[in-house]
């Protein structure tokens, strides 16, 4: 046996001399599989038979050289493609930053609405009719230029729009939405926009209502707060993003469809924003937070004012249960304090939000006040989103998405999407203004159904309790229904 094992060694030193320096190892491994090794004589038996047989192989130094400089000139090419690539990539990245980005954006929500009367709401505001059709239809774009700069087109196709300046209903369903332009990193300011957009006041109208938890929003923001307007704004936060400021300055109650004025007197409105998260819970991106707001708004009535009315969180055949008309006004201003607190699947948000009027024909200041307090919970586990650079809540993402699709096995695989359940109660009083302006309260229940998070359909059913010159005016109830989708 070890006479055997003698001659092995011996034949595995004879082949690595007469290897070349670079045949051997993994450059002799790696020459191709057809190369031709011929047996040398030499002195060795085989372990099985005893047969003398060849212990050592010749390659010749010549084949190995030639597929040495064969890989060297592969390895030279790789290299070479690798940087041509490399260097494509930078090019196209270079030429797309010096050219606008752009993004199609849209969206669609198809409503239906039923009411309920009893006999003294009806004899108060007349026939609330059932309405089914589009609640909006928007289309637009979105981008940046440059890194710093920043634009959206949006268009609605569904509007109905009147004109503040003479009550006269104006356009062709068409409106302006958001339609600006914007520039980041800039120095103290850091963020300004100019264009059509909405005004920095309210959480619930800033949140888009593509992720408000119902169908309609409150009552009272219904009546007073500004939405879009024409203007600017600067906004910017601090490194934690634990503070955020927003001012701009705009034009009051510029219809979207109506969208330049001509006159001595501009109608500007000053509007502000102040936000504080003193608590967002990073290791869960959001799941946990705590919200407070505060906004201010100073605004030049043009002589006739903004329109003071609300239906009951409804629409289609809603009638208004509030409504202070149009009183001609020096000016108003608007206060309004938020606060939001989501833990997980849970979620809890509130404002309160003041009108005063400054109204020549009177004396002293008239008011305008709501509020409203809302909570939901996710029954499969989700929370509600927000965007912490703007202050708002954002997109609902489910855990999975619906889905139902036969398998191979036969059996029906159903995927749920999300799951929430909301209530809401709000409440509005004018009768500061007049008796018959009125006030209401609304108490809503909510159920949403995220089949992704782009897709979902709505449930609401409202229940309202006016009152007009004192007395009660009866009760309206409204079931609805929405289907979304928007991307």
């Amino acid at each position: 046996m070890h006479g055997r094992t003698a001659y092995w060694a011996f034949g595995l030193a004879a082949i690595a001399c007469l290897l070349p320096a670079g045949a051997r190892g993994q450059d002799y491994l790696a020459s191709d599989a057809t190369a031709t090794v011929a047996p040398s004589p030499g002195a060795g038996s085989d372990a099985f038979t005893g047969q003398f047989v060849s212990a050592t192989t010749e390659v010749a130094p010549g084949d190995a050289a030639s597929r040495m400089a064969a890989m060297e000139k592969v390895i030279q090419e790789l290299v070479a493609d690798k940087k041509k690539a490399a260097d494509k990539a930078a090019a196209d990245k270079k030429k797309a930053a010096s050219q606008p980005s752009y993004k199609l954006r849209g969206r669609t929500y198809v409503d239906w609405a039923s009411f309920d009367q009893d006999a003294t709401n009806r004899a108060v505001y007349g026939n609330a009719r059932d309405g089914i059709g589009f609640r909006t239809a928007r289309l637009g774009l979105e981008g940046e230029m440059f890194n710093v700069f920043s634009y959206t087109t949006e268009i609605d196709f569904v509007s109905s729009i009147t004109n503040p300046e003479t009550s006269v209903v104006i356009g062709d369903g068409i409106a302006f939405k958001e339609v600006w332009m914007g520039v980041s990193e800039l120095p103290l300011l850091q963020n300004a926009r100019v264009g059509h957009f909405k005004e920095p006041f309210s959480l619930e109208e800033l949140t888009s209502s593509r992720f408000i938890t119902f169908m309609e929003r409150s009552m009272i923001n219904q009546a007073v707060v500004p939405a879009y307007n024409l203007g600017g704004m600067v906004f910017g936060n601090n490194e934690s993003k634990s503070l955020l400021w927003q001012t701009g300055v705009f034009q009051n109650d510029l219809a979207d469809t109506f969208v330049s004025r001509t006159s001595d007197n501009l109608a500007t409105a000053w509007t502000s924003r102040l936000v504080w998260l003193p608590w967002y819970d990073e290791c869960t991106d959001g799941r946990g937070l705590l919200h407070f707001a505060g906004s201010y708004s100073y605004r030049d009535a043009y002589g006739n004012a903004h329109n003071f009315r609300a239906q009951p969180s409804a629409r289609f055949g809603a009638p208004y249960v509030v409504s202070a008309g149009t009183p001609t006004l020096d000016d108003y201003q608007l206060a309004g304090a938020e606060a939001a607190f989501v833990r997980g699947p849970f979620s809890v948000q509130s404002e309160f939000i003041n009108a005063t009027l400054d109204n020549p024909a009177v004396a002293g200041d008239q008011k305008i006040w709501g509020f409203y307090i809302m909570a939901s919970y996710f029954l499969t586990g989700e929370n509600r989103g927000y965007k912490r650079d703007i202050g708002r809540f954002d997109r609902v993402k489910p855990f999975e998405n619906f889905f139902r699709v036969s398998a191979e096995d036969n059996c029906i695989y159903t995927g749920k999407g999300a799951w929430e359940l909301a209530y809401r109660y709000d409440y509005i009083d004018m009768t500061d203004v007049s008796a018959s302006a009125g006030l209401a309260s609304n108490h809503t229940l909510g159920v949403n159904w995220y089949l992704s998070p782009y897709n979902r359909i709505m449930w609401d059913y409202v229940h309202c309790e006016p009152e007009k010159n004192g007395s009660d005016a009866g009760s309206l109830d409204a079931a609805m229904m929405r289907f979304q989708a928007d991307f």
